[in-house]
């Protein structure tokens, strides 16, 4: 599997057991082995990989596969050995406590939970605030690396052979037929206006799933935004309820201190609104078609689906009433269709650009 992960560019390369040469561990790359051998891999696009399997994993090259090494799971296990081995001196330490200072607890974390619990919820609070930090600093280091733009351009590279190979395999023109009667004519007119509807629908898809994708996508900030504000509540409510008994004790009532309160009655009709909307689009209203049906009635996906299936059927019922050349022209029209649609996919839509497309 070391072998893979070298021909795959893997992340995982310093948790390799078999391909290693270090001064703790020395296996097969160190030196006399292999630099004798090379390694093939064969990738489902017909491109080969080879490499000597003395050679480094290309960091600034896309991961092709993801690889977990045995000695990656080691390492995670060490980890958790590390902390038992903390426990043990924490109570070897907590056992020369002297008796009074040890203030009636039983061991070295609660006692240290004890004398610390005023600043827990202070230091919980910027932890919270240092992690997301933290998390920005890591994700715009990441940005800024010269690794990272490095890997953005193998990708890129990679989408337009990709897009080199897909134009080699454009489909060979078939001019149109002549000659044909006044029956094959109608039906040829009839094929060609059911292959526009079905563009006309797959266009329409494509706004709708985008349409769709953007709703979800608010849909879960407003969710993210609830959870938030319901948090700010559960907390005030929570730290409300434990200063009771000291407030009792002081002589004062905590309402009197603390007035705090939420609105969240307009978020929560946004939500609706949305998951009602979202609803509807996903809905299938399993319509029943006729060759007259007006697309702007069809307003779910799962609706523009069954359209798109029905058309198509009409349309190969049409082609089977066709003559020889008549036939060959509309398979080359099919084929052409996909053939842009797989450019468009590999290139990305100039407005909204995908992930992982050219654009």
């Amino acid at each position: 599997m070391d072998i893979i992960g070298l021909l795959a560019n893997s992340k995982q390369d310093k948790f390799f057991s078999f391909l290693v040469d270090s001064t703790k561990n020395k296996k097969f790359r160190q030196k006399g082995y292999a630099e004798n051998f090379k390694a093939t891999i064969v990738w489902g696009d017909g491109k080969k990989t080879e490499q000597k399997l003395d050679a480094s994993v290309d960091k600034t090259q896309p991961e092709r596969v993801r690889y977990l090494p045995q000695n990656y799971f080691e390492h995670l296990t060490n980890e958790i050995e590390i902390r038992s081995f903390r426990d043990e001196i924490e109570e070897v330490v907590f056992s020369h406590v002297e008796f009074t200072d040890k203030m009636g607890k039983s061991s070295f974390a609660e006692l240290q939970e004890f004398k610390t619990q005023e600043s827990l919820t202070d230091t919980s609070s910027y932890k919270a605030q240092l992690r997301e930090t933290n998390h920005d600093i890591v994700k715009l280091s990441k940005q800024a690396d010269p690794q990272t733009r490095m890997e953005l351009v193998a990708k890129l590279e990679t989408k337009k052979s990709e897009l080199e190979a897909l134009e080699k395999a454009k489909p060979i023109e078939v001019s149109k037929p002549t000659g044909q009667n006044e029956e094959q004519k109608a039906i040829s007119i009839k094929i060609s206006t059911l292959s526009e509807k079905m563009e006309e629908i797959r266009g329409k898809q494509r706004v709708l799933l985008n349409d769709i994708a953007q709703k979800k996508e608010r849909l879960q900030k407003l969710g993210i935004l609830l959870e938030r504000i319901q948090r700010i509540d559960s907390h005030v409510k929570t730290n409300s309820e434990e200063l009771l008994p000291l407030c009792q004790e002081l002589g004062f009532k905590v309402e009197d201190l603390i007035k705090f309160s939420v609105n969240i009655k307009e978020l929560n009709n946004q939500i609706d609104k949305l998951k009602t909307e979202v609803l509807t689009l996903e809905q299938n209203n399993e319509p029943e078609f006729t060759t007259t049906f007006d697309l702007k009635n069809v307003t779910s996906s799962p609706d523009l689906n069954s359209a798109l299936d029905f058309v198509k059927r009409e349309r190969d019922i049409l082609k089977e009433q066709l003559g020889a050349p008549q036939k060959k022209y509309q398979i080359y029209i099919e084929k052409l269709a996909q053939w842009k649609l797989g450019k468009a996919n590999i290139i990305g839509s100039e407005e909204n650009p995908e992930v992982d497309t050219i654009r």
